[in-house]
């Protein structure tokens, strides 16, 4: 009998980690896309534009099925939604995961981000083909998220393949977490 109690403790933590680890549930995130207006020579006094937008949050790649499953609101542009895969988790935190009806909400912001060269040696290895962001032919994005009660500050660059707004493999290239 106590060789039973011992299977049945032993599957239930295994149980417990499995879906503690796995079942983390990722945030959809409400942001803002923040850009300069086109024409504008740009500087601090530059006109800005500001639509709303989202971000879907997986730490696995995105399927075909997994992609039917979601419905975003009819107010956002689907220019302005994102799929983001997450393969590390960082914006799978509680912090930025609200309570289901809450009204605090984390703030977020999504920024065109144009990567300058880089020549530094060490930089070679933050990329797959060793070549400087630049030359990677990629839609770049700036991504700032503040968690609820400013509990977490995320600050990460990602980058989309050209006309496509789902970022490469999704994930994010850089990432800076600080708490």
């Amino acid at each position: 009998m106590s060789d039973i109690s011992t299977v049945y403790k032993i599957s239930i933590i295994a149980f417990a980690l499995f879906f503690g680890v796995s079942g983390s549930v990722c945030p959809v995130l409400e942001c803002w896309f923040v850009q300069e207006k086109p024409g504008h020579g740009g500087g601090f006094s530059a006109p800005m534009s500001q639509e709303k937008s989202l971000m879907f949050i997986r730490t696995e790649a995105f399927s075909e099925e997994s992609l039917s499953e979601l419905h975003p609101p009819a107010d956002i542009s689907p220019s302005r939604i994102y799929y983001v895969t997450d393969p590390a988790g960082t914006f799978c935190s509680a912090a930025l995961n609200p309570a289901k009806g809450s009204v605090n909400k984390p703030k977020c912001e999504i920024n065109p981000f144009m990567p300058h060269a880089s020549m530094v040696r060490w930089t070679s290895a933050l990329t797959d083909s060793a070549q400087s962001p630049v030359y990677l032919q990629a839609d770049w994005f700036s991504v700032a998220a503040q968690g609820l009660d400013e509990q977490l500050t995320l600050s990460n660059i990602m980058r989309a393949p050209s006309a496509s707004k789902e970022p490469q493999g999704s994930q994010p290239i850089l990432s800076n977490c600080s708490t």
